[in-house]
């Protein structure tokens, strides 16, 4: 896995800058433009429009409201570049991202430095963080609630984008005029063969060959209108990163992810008050690697494969009065069978079906949730919303254990928002929360090769209880907000060779699993504003995030992994020429993060078997016992805008990542050959491009 990371962040540096020759494993993009796309909607949430997503520009052309994200207060990122965000001291699997309701297990893509769905399918996105709404549960975290486009009834439209490492394209159409209509979205990536053409330019890649490549994503949405109160739509969308490669002659090894999502949605309006919403999902989601060997004259293959299935129905009715009062309320059920880290047989296809496996591990899952919220809102005053859920679980194993587990769990959300005057006043967000899929993270950088969990007597579901106050005020153009937050979570898992995670050499991983708990509190702060040809936003994180594990680390607290004790993060975007149908700007995006911590050895000892053979053992004196220096990064990036208000409108955006060629680190290795410690860092500075056009 490691080998592939390096294969392809290589090819990278190679493809944008000449400079870059064997720059060990590679990052993502220029998170600048369009800032002003996201703004606070309600307390504990942010709302980015489809259409601004793909104003930010990214190497692979493909802005992401994840991207985006990545730059709220509150936000802790992984890997540089990569589509990772930790929220308020949480684990990167206790994000819950959605499609229209159903989630997305596996978000990553092209070794998580881009998302696996196109930003052209999103009509909007709200990134929850406190204040949850009733209807979506199973996260402890944040919710990122993507709600999908529908085609267009009357006339014909659509786009393409291009980039160096990933093309893609839409169309939006009325198939029966009035009555039916269509929306599609695809995206491929050719990065196969760049990766073969870019080999002969270097000897970075002379230890590879036979390397493939398929990367691909499809959303395809058809929707009739039965009546102008009735809809009902049918959505199907797909994703697959499949990697293969032999690194040096005598190892085969390959690595694939994807998602499947069937989804049927009924949507009715009774009278202006009431909206009933019935829909039935599907839901599959499936990683692999696997490595065939030679060793001696002896072949030898392994593969860890793991797979989520998963039936849902959800019903839910929402009532709007006319003085400001909302209810919200609904059930959902489903049946999921969990297969985690399965050996299978080894398969050198990149596309085709995986061969069958037995998993003495399978679980079969029931969860049923009933939920409701209440909310009253007096514009300009007031604003509040008190969500509840309680979740029936159980789960059933099949092999290993031959028993049936059940929890009962009830969850709260609070949200509640006082003006003191009509520009300024403070809000309040308390959510007690509940996970039943633990997440077992391998190389935290949002790539989906995470192992998927259900809970059971010996991994309790996860609990969270977290609580936020603060002021904020409002003065024509300027946004400012400033407030804090505690959080306390329980039964988290830590898998103490996270790296080797999928590894052949991981078979054993149950054993190798503690669960423990965690903490965190800080300080959020947030500047905003807005002005015709100007806007900027300026935020900043104070945190501390611990981890306790009693049968680790001497049972001693230690700091998680991406705990960032200062991270600000500064948007500008300037609009030099603002015409009727063509705008010329740039935009800038500086970010300082406090160092994340690894673990280190302190030294080495050396033991002899059977006083024969030396084995030299490092020592280390605790967990995450290191802190990385400080990460600064500073984007700069041009964009033309032209035949705006037109029937043809394109964007071309360029700019420079990482323009100070800071090689910041990701982690520092001993090498005892030199017997000197080795930094490894992932982007230098590197020209960036992208092109979009409608019609």
């Amino acid at each position: 896995m490691r080998h592939l990371c390096f294969i392809t962040t290589t090819a990278f540096s190679l493809a944008f800058s000449a400079l870059a020759v064997a720059q060990e494993i590679r990052r993502d993009t220029l998170d600048a433009s369009r800032i002003t796309a996201a703004q606070r909607d309600l307390t504990g949430t942010w709302v980015v429009s489809g259409t601004d997503i793909k104003g930010i520009t990214t190497p692979l052309g493909d802005g992401s409201a994840i991207k985006f994200i990545q730059t709220l207060p509150g936000v802790s990122t992984g890997a540089e570049g990569s589509s990772a965000v930790f929220v308020r001291g949480g684990n990167l699997g206790s994000n819950l991202i959605t499609l229209d309701g159903v989630p997305l297990y596996g978000s990553g893509h092209l070794l998580g430095f881009s998302t696996s769905y196109s930003p052209d399918i999103a009509a909007e996105t709200r990134f929850m963080v406190g204040g949850f709404t009733s209807e979506e549960g199973n996260l402890t975290s944040s919710h990122i609630k993507v709600s999908t486009r529908d085609g267009d009834f009357a006339k014909l439209s659509g786009g393409v984008s291009a980039s160096p490492f990933i093309l893609g394209g839409f169309l939006s159409a009325p198939v029966v005029k009035e009555k039916v209509s269509l929306f599609a979205a695809a995206r491929v990536s050719p990065m196969g063969m760049e990766l073969n053409a870019i080999k002969g330019l270097t000897s970075a890649l002379d230890s590879t060959s036979g390397i493939k490549a398929v990367v691909f994503d499809f959303f395809g949405k058809l929707k009739l209108r039965i009546s102008p109160a009735q809809d009902l739509s049918f959505s199907v969308f797909r994703s697959l990163d499949s990697y293969g490669y032999n690194y040096g002659r005598d190892s085969e090894d390959r690595i694939r992810w994807g998602n499947t999502i069937i989804d049927l949605k009924h949507d009715i309006s009774l009278g202006k008050n009431w909206h009933i919403m019935n829909n039935i999902s599907y839901d599959k989601f499936e990683n692999y690697q696997g490595m065939r060997k030679i060793l001696g004259e002896t072949e030898n293959s392994l593969a860890l494969r793991s797979d989520l299935d998963e039936a849902s129905f959800r019903s839910e009715a929402i009532w709007t009065g006319d003085n400001g009062w909302g209810i919200h309320t609904g059930i959902k059920v489903r049946s999921a069978k969990l297969n985690p880290g399965g050996s299978s047989e080894f398969s050198d296809k990149l596309i085709s079906h995986l061969p069958k496996y037995e998993n003495p591990w399978t679980g079969r899952v029931f969860l049923a949730m009933a939920h409701a919220q209440v909310s009253k809102t007096n514009e300009g005053k007031y604003n509040f919303r008190v969500a509840g859920r309680f979740n029936k679980y159980s789960l059933a194993k099949r092999v290993a254990e031959r028993r049936r587990n059940s929890f009962t769990s009830p969850e709260l959300s609070i949200m509640g928002k006082v003006f003191f005057v009509k520009w300024a006043g403070v809000e309040v967000t308390a959510d007690q929360t509940v996970q039943y899929y633990h997440t077992l993270e391998g190389i935290p950088i949002g790539w989906s090769m995470d192992m998927l969990l259900p809970s059971d007597t010996d991994l309790p579901p996860e609990k969270t209880s977290q609580i936020y106050s603060g002021l904020f005020a409002s003065i024509n153009s300027h946004r400012v907000s400033i407030g804090g937050y505690y959080k306390k979570m329980d039964n988290l898992t830590y898998f103490r060779d996270a790296s080797q995670l999928f590894s052949p050499a991981a078979a054993g991983w149950r054993d190798n699993i503690n669960t423990g708990s965690g903490s965190s509190k800080g300080i959020e702060v947030l500047y905003a504003t807005t002005f015709e040809k100007f806007s900027s936003k300026v935020s900043y994180t104070l945190s501390k995030t611990d981890r306790v594990f009693p049968d680790l680390n001497e049972g001693k607290a230690f700091p998680a992994k991406f705990d960032r004790r200062h991270i600000l993060n500064v948007n500008a975007e300037y609009t030099l020429v603002k015409q009727k149908d063509r705008e010329f700007g740039m935009n800038t995006y500086f970010t300082y993060q406090s160092g994340h911590w690894t673990t280190i050895q302190a030294g080495q000892f050396s033991r002899w078997i059977e006083s024969k053979t030396e084995v030299v053992i490092d020592y280390y004196t605790s967990i995450h016992n290191w802190q990385m220096p400080q990460y600064i990064r500073w984007d700069v990036g041009l964009f033309w805008r032209y035949r705006t208000g037109s029937n043809n409108p394109g964007t071309l955006n360029v700019g420079i990542y990482n323009l100070l060629n800071r090689h910041n680190p990701y982690n520092i290795t001993f090498d005892p050959k030199d017997r000197k410690w080795k930094q490894l860092s992932i982007f230098p500075i590197m020209p960036t491009i992208s092109w979009t056009m409608e019609f």
